[in-house]
């Protein structure tokens, strides 16, 4: 014991446990302080965890953003070399009436009627349809129905024409159409004959006569159009470009054609063509066409077709028609608008798989113009009962 020092002051300083400003130690067997000394832990994993994937998450984006810049970088200079013509598109329009079904259905029920109410009536088309109000309706998804006036032409046995007409309604929101009146049934006026124009084949385009050497044009186009051969009818048109193709009749054996009008079309001189030679004077002509068919005799048809044609090179020795359509299409004709892509097609065969037509030549027997008589519809609609059994 050190000198200077009371009796019983050293067991007085070397009790540890009455220090006033000791702290106590975390006791782990208390379930609370265990709890809450696992929650730090696994707190300081999450820690540790999120410093080193930040990194490694950081690194991957930026390498996915160089990449995805070297591709489009890659993309982007690609060069793309356009043909030498466009392919024509083929366009479809569609024009029809919400109604158009449920009234040729009704038509064709009518028309079937025994006895008939049109003695031979058969369809021949349908005109169109024309819109009116709605009309409120309990059993409509909306409410209302949407009304069209549907309307047909239809001929007798006798070649009469009528205008049938019904009036449908049909549901805009949830579908479908019903016929709500009809038929009527109105006579149309009948074509008139010897109705012939005193001016132009072409409205606003004075007529010129053809050269021999147009005429010649096309005839030789008119052989590789009834040639049945792609590749003749597209040596013909002299069309350059491979890609393309073109559509002749088949089963024709023979052609004989005359130009019965035309007119010339003056070119700029300086204006691109669609080929390597340069621009010259374009010619429409009407052309008929007698076509004798394989099988048939020699003499063609005594019925001709007409069509109007567009040739170039009308002022030289050469001329060559490079385009085609039906009368009065001559004005908007361009050189080879009537090319289609080239696909593998198919010629029509028979049964036999040898490439064949039909040779007859047989017309549709005209349409009775007499009634038949009760016994004749009696029969008739027995012996269909029949054989639908």
């Amino acid at each position: 014991m050190a000198k200077g020092m009371k009796k019983g002051s050293a067991a007085t300083s070397e009790n540890w446990f009455d220090d006033g400003n000791a702290t106590a130690l975390p006791d782990n067997s208390v379930p609370e302080l265990q709890a809450k000394a696992n929650k730090n832990k696994r707190l300081s994993k999450a820690i540790w965890a999120a410093a080193v994937a930040g990194p490694v998450a950081a690194a991957l984006a930026f390498g996915a953003i160089v990449v995805a810049a070297d591709a489009k970088t890659a993309v982007e200079g690609i060069e793309v070399t356009p043909t030498a013509a466009p392919i024509p598109q083929l366009q479809v329009q569609e024009i029809t009436s919400p109604g158009r079904f449920a009234a040729t259905q009704a038509l064709e029920s009518w028309l079937a009627t025994v006895p008939n109410p049109l003695p031979g009536g058969r369809l021949v088309s349908w005109d169109g349809a024309t819109e009116q109000d709605h009309l409120d309706s309990d059993v409509a998804a909306g409410g209302n129905i949407a009304v069209t006036l549907e309307q047909f032409t239809v001929v007798d046995g006798a070649g009469t024409a009528y205008r049938v007409t019904y009036q449908v309604g049909s549901d805009p929101v949830g579908g479908g159409a019903s016929v709500l009146a009809g038929p009527s049934l109105q006579a149309r006026p009948q074509p008139v004959d010897g109705i012939e124009s005193d001016g132009d084949a072409w409205p606003g385009i004075e007529s010129a006569d053809a050269p021999p050497a147009v005429a010649q044009a096309v005839q030789t186009w008119a052989d590789a159009y009834i040639s049945g051969s792609p590749e003749r009818l597209h040596l013909a048109i002299g069309d350059t470009n491979t890609d393309r193709t073109y559509v002749p009749i088949s089963g024709a054996s023979h052609v004989e054609t005359s130009v019965t009008a035309g007119a010339g079309i003056e070119v700029d001189k300086a204006a691109p063509t669609d080929g390597d030679e340069a621009a010259s004077a374009e010619m429409i002509v009407r052309a008929e066409m007698r076509i004798g068919w394989e099988g048939r005799d020699s003499d063609p048809s005594p019925a001709a077709i007409q069509m109007d044609l567009l040739v170039l090179r009308a002022d030289t020795g050469a001329p060559v028609v490079v385009a085609w359509g039906a009368p009065g299409a001559g004005p908007d004709l361009t050189p080879y608008e009537n090319a289609v892509p080239v696909l593998d097609r198919a010629a029509p065969t028979t049964d036999d798989g040898e490439t064949g037509y039909d040779d007859s030549g047989t017309a549709p027997e005209p349409a009775p113009t007499g009634s038949p008589d009760d016994a004749e519809q009696t029969e008739s609609l027995e012996s269909t009962e029949e054989s639908n059994r």
